[in-house]
């Protein structure tokens, strides 16, 4: 089973629409794909729920089946033990993880126990890991995807220090390169804060055990590519920043893969999808590129975390 991330402290770049047709995409090929909505907001919750008739009232109503309710003994001091979800069945390989609205009272506790390091708080840091996998055991998962809020806050922070991967999506404009620039620099603090608590000794007998390797950087997806409108100088920009700077920064700390695993992309860039308006104007066509892209870019990313 793996586990990735998709991670940008932008808003608006594609994020959920990214996770949910990659999610769609997994599922036509077989492989079983546990979605994740660790986001407040519960977009991808909202998008997927509607479509089966389910109200998000009843989700959240029911937030023993969330994200929220999962952590709780965790998060609440609890006698009881971190128990797999019960998921919501989208397609016949696709599982839903339910957001909930309240996860964002979560983040001041992680906060806390990420950096205070008391002995109260010791079993806090790798609940998010355990209560992820064990629910994705339960559905029988291959892959594991997340969506987080666009934000740098700890629960984001704890989510992806605790993956296995971890993809960047984007758009392309004057911010794009230096909004790139800062996830790099916040990394390097992550990547210390997590060495942190492995090489604790508060944290060696944690009921649920923070991972000992750091997440690996996958690539780049650029939403929204107008390609009716020249980006050849932010995209050049980007595309220089990220094979002389940013990879390199990565490697430096352990996130990234052996670099013949990027053979399989061209510049760190897993793929470009298009805005609406640079596709054909037929909808069933404007669906077939859209999903024609996506396949290509699963494939792209299964060659990249296979473990042959």
């Amino acid at each position: 089973m793996d586990i990735i991330t998709l991670f940008s402290q932008k808003g608006g770049v594609g994020k959920t629409t990214s996770v949910t047709n990659l999610a769609y995409s997994l599922n036509t090929r077989g492989i079983r794909t546990l979605l994740v909505d660790a986001d407040p907001q519960c977009t991808l919750t909202y998008l997927l729920t509607s479509s089966k008739g389910e109200s998000l009232e009843n989700v959240f109503n029911d937030e023993s089946n969330t994200i929220f309710g999962g952590l709780s003994p965790a998060f609440q001091s609890s006698m009881r033990s971190v128990t797999p979800v019960d998921c919501i069945k989208i397609e016949k390989n696709l599982f839903l993880l339910p957001g909930h609205i309240n996860l964002f009272e979560y983040e001041s506790i992680l906060s806390m126990a990420q950096n205070s390091f008391l002995p109260t708080l010791k079993n806090i840091p790798g609940a998010f890991r355990y209560l992820i996998e064990i629910t994705a055991k339960q559905v029988n998962a291959d892959v594991v995807l997340i969506d987080l809020s666009p934000n740098l806050g700890s629960i984001n922070q704890n989510i992806i220090m605790t993956s296995d991967y971890f993809i960047i999506p984007t758009n392309l404009d004057e911010l794009t390169t230096r909004a790139i620039s800062s996830i790099q620099h916040v990394l390097k603090k992550w990547v210390y804060s997590a060495e942190r608590i492995r090489t604790a000794e508060i944290f060696k007998d944690s009921v649920y055990p923070f991972p000992i390797e750091n997440p690996k950087f996958l690539g780049l997806i650029i939403s929204q590519t107008k390609t009716y409108v020249d980006n050849s100088y932010i995209l050049n920009k980007l595309t220089q920043y990220l094979n002389e700077d940013f990879y390199t920064g990565l490697k430096k700390i352990k996130m990234t893969l052996p670099h013949e695993k990027y053979a399989y992309i061209n510049d760190f860039l897993l793929a470009q999808i298009p805005h609406s308006r640079a596709l054909t104007r037929n909808h069933a066509d404007q669906g077939e590129q859209l999903t024609d892209l996506y396949f290509q870019l699963t494939e792209k990313i299964i060659r990249m975390i296979s473990h042959e």
